[in-house]
């Protein structure tokens, strides 16, 4: 019993582990995507304005 304890915790934390990283990768893309966006938009506003 105390083995599957173990088991299980250390799953839980390589999952946590594993998670972590995923979303840390995630988030640096979302980051640089959404800087890119920014850039977008703020042309196509100036584009509106200079119309």
């Amino acid at each position: 019993a105390k083995n599957e304890k173990i088991l299980r915790l250390l799953l839980l934390a390589g999952g946590l582990v594993l998670t972590a990283r995923l979303s840390a990768e995630f988030l640096e893309r979302h980051q640089m995507s959404s800087e890119d966006n920014e850039d977008h938009a703020f042309d196509t506003s100036s584009l509106r304005h200079l119309k």
